[in-house]
């Protein structure tokens, strides 16, 4: 395989995983915003893009790490590079990790607590997504050599907070096309 088959390779993969990542990110805050059938056909759509533009296992779990701080609502656990790790922890997380904090209440009792997890969970998951994707078209070495450069996942900098609100903007800008567009491809 020649470089350029090799990059378009690449890039074929990216899309195909971005495809999926965008699907998969309309469901998910469609469902926290209580919108329960757009929700299920953002579902639909990613199993119709599955169809066409497939990911492999490896692929989808990657796509699944991405959904973390998603599941963090539904399992009420504190994943370690939260709790021990790189990653700062939200409001939601020290609930969760100690009850005081909320003077004994769950997190999930408390309106801005939910919000504030479900902003979180949204950045978490474009940022990995995104890191993801650099990852598929430079490949792995060439990633690992620059991965130090990137913004993590979820960053408190200036810098990293400018470049996520540069992301999310595109994020939403492509999700509110796609959702007219599911609409008509998987209407009746």
């Amino acid at each position: 395989m020649d470089k350029e088959q090799l990059w378009e390779r690449r890039r074929q993969a990216c899309r195909h995983f971005l495809t999926q990542a965008l699907a998969t990110f309309l469901a998910e805050n469609t469902r926290a915003a209580g919108h329960r059938t757009d929700a299920e056909i953002s579902l639909q759509l990613r199993d119709l893009i599955q169809e066409f533009y497939p990911l492999d296992d490896a692929m989808f779990e990657r796509l699944e790490e991405c959904r973390t701080e998603y599941r963090t609502r539904e399992t009420y656990e504190v994943q370690p590079d939260v709790s021990e790790g790189p990653q700062s922890p939200s409001g939601y997380h020290l609930a969760l990790l100690d009850p005081a904090f909320l003077g004994g209440m769950h997190p999930e009792e408390d309106p801005d607590m939910v919000a504030a997890q479900q902003r979180h969970a949204s950045k978490y998951f474009r940022g990995m997504a995104n890191l993801v994707a650099i990852e598929l078209v430079l490949g792995q070495k060439r990633f690992a050599a620059v991965e130090e450069n990137l913004f993590p996942a979820v960053g408190t900098s200036y810098a990293a907070l400018g470049y996520d609100l540069a992301g999310l903007t595109w994020w939403v800008d492509v999700a509110k096309e796609w959702q007219g567009f599911a609409h008509l491809a998987l209407a009746g």
